[in-house]
């Protein structure tokens, strides 16, 4: 019986022993999976920043215009200055300003005497164009008077002829008249008509009266004819008549009109001297200001100088001999961003400026625009309170994107070969239990930012585990261990 509880004893404790070897084994075997933090799919949405650096930049810019070919002196201010009104800028030759303002005068007075002479030749060409108005005038009256006479003339041809016309008698009335008229037909009528006529003196009357009512058809025809034709031919004259006198008419009332219109050539050379007189007046008076000043250009206002155009022993040009930046009570604060950011930043979104530790919050984008090397320029504007022109600053902004159902860590997602894939843990049972597999599943991103992507909607389940941190390297099908 000792011998057998003794062999229970060594044989609970054998099982004892093969327990913990066992547990040190799995123990040793759990320490060499990768340990993985997991995470499941969120729905949220994602934040879009966009960070750079700009400069503080004028609204306004305006070019300090002086006369071209001033000899320059002397340069009192650099790029980047800030000037007060009345600070000096620059300086001039003296020589050359005096030596510039007597050549004004000379072609000031040059100029006048030819606006004399101008004028001059004004006052008689007005003597001689008014005299050719009168002519003209006169002409055009004689053009109405005589014209006017010969279309009555003729207005009064053609009504006799008309009336003529008109008060030619019927054909009845015409033969009546004819052969009272006609002694010869009255005389045979009469001897025919008597009591006692003869047949002879019948027939006679008879024959006579058939040729002589022959005779009239034909004479009626001919008279009114000649009255018709005597019509038209007065209408004709009396057309030609009018129409000579319009024509007499039109031809004076051109010449008229041609002697009173202005001679805009020469109202166009008047014009052309009095504003080349008022230009050397203008440029004179520069001249003169400066002579005055003892050749020392000022600043207009408070500034900034943005650029100086001019150099010591230069000549002024066309462009300006300095650039002011002028002080308002805003500044535009300029910034770069890359092209494939301008989808995240639209006019009106809010960003944060910084200078320095100084930092300027809810400053809406005013314009976007594009800038150098492919990319775009974001412009804000800002008070000009304790800010300077050139001034240096970083920006932020952050667009939120709409709400996406499925999101993980952006460290869950990994790329080969231009393809995205998560690893997640899949559960299998094996003789020591139940162990965790990691398992690969390529997968679409919708859109990321610096700390969540976006996933295709069925990507995953809300209760897979996905990986998203490991502490050594690991493949599809490895055994893993969760952090706890």
């Amino acid at each position: 019986m000792k011998q057998k509880g003794k062999a229970l004893k060594g044989f609970a404790w054998f099982l004892v022993l093969m327990f913990v070897c066992g547990m040190i084994s799995r123990g040793i075997y759990a320490r060499q999976m990768p340990r993985v933090a997991t995470a499941k799919i969120v729905e949220r949405e994602l934040d879009h920043t966009v960070e750079g650096e700009g400069i503080l930049e004028a609204k306004e810019e305006k070019p300090l215009l002086l006369p071209a070919g001033l000899l320059v002196a002397g340069i009192h201010v650099r790029k980047g200055q800030m000037v007060e009104e009345g600070d000096m800028l620059l300086t001039l030759d003296m020589e050359s300003l005096q030596k510039l303002y007597k050549k004004k005068q000379e072609e000031l007075a040059l100029a006048d005497t030819r606006l004399k002479d101008y004028e001059s030749g004004v006052a008689r060409e007005a003597q001689n164009r008014q005299r050719a108005i009168d002519r003209a005038n006169e002409d055009y009256g004689q053009a109405n008077s005589s014209g006017g006479d010969a279309v009555n003339t003729a207005q009064g041809a053609y009504q006799r002829a008309k009336d003529a016309l008109n008060a030619f008698p019927s054909f009845k009335d015409y033969k009546e008249k004819e052969k009272e008229r006609d002694e010869t037909y009255q005389k045979l009528k009469e001897e025919a008509e008597k009591k006692d006529a003869s047949d002879e003196e019948k027939c006679a009357f008879e024959d006579y009266a058939a040729q002589f009512e022959s005779s009239l058809n034909s004479r009626y025809e001919e008279e009114k004819q000649g009255l018709s034709d005597a019509l038209a031919q007065r209408e004709a004259e009396l057309s030609g008549a009018k129409r000579e006198q319009g024509e007499k008419i039109l031809a004076a009332g051109r010449a008229l009109e041609d002697a009173k219109e202005p001679l805009r050539v020469e109202e166009a050379a008047e014009v052309e001297l009095r504003q080349l007189i008022s230009d050397i007046k203008e440029e004179q008076g520069i001249y003169k200001e400066y002579l005055d000043k003892e050749g020392v250009v000022t600043a207009p206002e408070r500034a900034c100088v943005s650029a100086v155009l001019v150099e010591p022993g230069g000549m002024t040009g066309e462009t300006g001999a300095v650039v002011l930046s002028t002080l308002g009570d805003t500044l535009y604060f300029t910034g770069n961003i890359l092209k494939e950011e301008k989808k995240y930043v639209a006019p009106g979104d809010l960003m944060t400026i910084s200078f320095g530790g100084r930092y300027l919050s809810d400053i809406p984008v005013l314009a976007i625009e594009e800038g150098e090397d492919g990319g775009y320029k974001v412009t804000a504007e800002i008070s000009s309170q304790d800010r300077m022109i050139g001034e240096n600053g970083t920006f932020s902004l952050v667009r939120k994107t709409d709400s996406y159902p499925e999101c993980v860590p952006l460290s869950a997602v990994y790329t080969e070969n231009q393809e995205n894939f998560v690893y997640y843990i899949e559960k299998q049972e094996t003789i020591l239990g139940t162990e965790l597999v990691a398992k690969k599943r390529k997968v679409k991103v919708l859109d990321k930012d610096e700390k969540f992507a976006a996933l295709d909607r069925g990507s995953f389940t809300e209760d897979e585990l996905l990986i998203v941190g490991v502490d050594k390297e690991f493949e599809t099908g490895t055994r893993v261990r969760e952090e706890e």
